[in-house]
Parts: structure tokens; C-alpha cells; sequence
């Protein structure tokens, strides 16, 4: 008689305990490792192919890519608005109004905003873009509604037209 077959390792709960990130895959000798998204087999080593993979050069590149880098989420703004956020809004906003009403271009503030940012807040963003949108989509909508409520309330409107410039 030849050799005894050996007998396939397979996933257990306690390699589940031990090793929270490898789970179940297709086959039972075979587990997913969640860190590096890599398949491999445990029919013959068991705990000791769990480790072996561990040690891997591919599994401790993706920790050090992990470790080094950082998620996306982190670049979005948080769902809160809190006082820091309504103080910069507004101090965007009334930077746009600003801008209207000394009757500067928006181009300007491409410049404007770099030296606000250097000298006293750092998070200020109001560039050519955004001060265009918050004077057309906030300033300008809200004007325009206080002055049609103004309208509404008076009696008679009377217009002055100033031809002045023309000198004949």
C-alpha cells in the first residue's frame, strides 16, 4: 500500500476568528483575503498557508499602499455645516457682493482669492467660478425678488432717463 491520502484543510469559524479580513471563498479549501483581494488555497497547509500568504510580497505591498494612502471620502465635504463652514459661506458671499457692487470683474478674484488664502484664511475658495455663481444663482435671485416686493407695495413708478453723455 502506498502513502495515506491526506486530508484537505478547510475554512473553519476559528480561522474566521483568528483572521477576521480571510473569509469563505468558492471552495472550501480555498479562502478570500479582503486586504489584497487575492484567492488562495489552504487544502494543504492550513493555518500555515494563512501565514505563508502573510509574509507574501504581494499581500505586504497592498498593506504599504493601504497604509500610504488615503480614501476618497476624505476629499468630499462632511454632511455637516458646521460654524467654520457658515463662517467661510458667508465670508464668500459677502466677498461676491463686493465684487458687484465696486464693479470689479470676476476675473479679478482669481488673483483676489490667492492673496485672502495667504494672508488669513486658508480654506477661502471664491475664484472667478464660484463668485460667478453665488451673484447669479443667490445675490441676483434675491435682489430681484426684494425689489418686485418693493414694486408691488408702491402706488405709481415713475422712470428718469439721463441722456447727459451725449452732447448733442
Amino acid at each position: 500500500m502506498g502513502p495515506k491520502p491526506k486530508r484537505m484543510c478547510k475554512f473553519s469559524d476559528d480561522i474566521g476568528k483568528e483572521y477576521p479580513f480571510i473569509k469563505k471563498s468558492k471552495l472550501d479549501s480555498e479562502v478570500y483575503c479582503e486586504k489584497c483581494k487575492s484567492v488562495f488555497s489552504i487544502g494543504y497547509g492550513g493555518k500555515r498557508d494563512i501565514t505563508r500568504h502573510l509574509g507574501s510580497e504581494k499581500h505586504k505591498n497592498v498593506l504599504l499602499s493601504l497604509a500610504s494612502s488615503s480614501q476618497v471620502t476624505n476629499y468630499f465635504r462632511r454632511e455637516e455645516f458646521g460654524s467654520s463652514e457658515k463662517k467661510i459661506a458667508l465670508s464668500e458671499a459677502v466677498f461676491s457682493f463686493h465684487t458687484v457692487v465696486h464693479n470689479q470683474t470676476f476675473r479679478s478674484m482669481d488673483c483676489t482669492t490667492k492673496i485672502i488664502q495667504h494672508l488669513f484664511e486658508k480654506k477661502f475658495a471664491c475664484r472667478r467660478t464660484k463668485t460667478e455663481a453665488i451673484i447669479k444663482k443667490v445675490i441676483a435671485p434675491f435682489a430681484a425678488s426684494e425689489l418686485t416686493n418693493d414694486l408691488e407695495s408702491l402706488d405709481y413708478v415713475s422712470i428718469f432717463s439721463d441722456a447727459s453723455n451725449h452732447k448733442d
